[in-house]
C-alpha cells in the first residue's frame, strides 16, 4: 500500500511540474508568436522613419527563437540579418547581426533590441562599421532609436 502512495505522489508531483512548465512558457510568450511567423517593425531615430525590419521567427523551444530576415532603409539600402530572441513575461530581448553592400560601401553591424512583450514596440541600439570603397576609409558607428510593430508590407 505504501508503494502505491509513493507512486501516486510521484505522478501527481510530475503532473504539477509539467503543468507549471507549460503555464510558464505560455505566460512568457505574451503576444510573441509561438509558431513560425514573420514580424515587421518601423525603425525610427528621433521620430524620423529610417526603414522597415522584417524578420522570420522560428521557435527553438522554451523562450528562445531564431530570427532571419531583411532590413530595408528608406534610402534604398538592404541588409540581410539574423539573430536570436529571448521572450519572457514583460520583455523580449533580441540580438540581430546584419550586413549590406553597395557600389560605394560595405556595412556590418550588431543591434541589441528590447521590446515590450505586450506591444512588441521598443528600442534598438546598434554598433557597426562601414568601409568606403571610394576613399578606402573605415568608420565606426553607434546609433539608437525606436521600433514600432507594423503589419508586414
Amino acid at each position: 500500500m505504501k508503494v502505491y502512495r509513493v507512486l501516486i505522489l510521484f505522478f501527481v508531483s510530475l503532473a504539477f511540474l509539467f503543468s507549471w512548465s507549460v503555464v510558464s512558457n505560455v505566460e512568457a510568450a505574451s503576444i510573441w508568436p509561438t509558431a513560425s511567423a514573420t514580424l515587421c517593425w518601423q525603425a525610427s531615430y528621433d521620430g524620423v522613419p529610417l526603414g522597415i525590419i522584417r524578420l522570420r521567427s522560428v521557435s527553438m523551444g522554451g523562450v528562445y527563437y531564431l530570427l532571419s530576415g531583411k532590413i530595408s532603409t528608406n534610402d534604398g539600402k538592404s541588409y540581410i540579418g539574423h539573430g536570436t530572441a529571448q521572450v519572457n513575461a514583460t520583455r523580449i530581448l533580441i540580438t540581430v547581426n546584419g550586413s549590406g553592400k553597395s557600389a560605394e560601401d560595405m556595412e556590418t553591424g550588431t543591434a541589441h533590441v528590447i521590446l515590450s512583450a505586450s506591444t512588441l514596440n521598443g528600442s534598438w541600439e546598434t554598433m557597426g562599421q562601414d568601409f568606403n570603397y571610394i576613399d578606402e576609409s573605415t568608420d565606426m558607428e553607434h546609433e539608437t532609436g525606436k521600433l514600432t510593430k507594423i503589419p508586414c508590407p
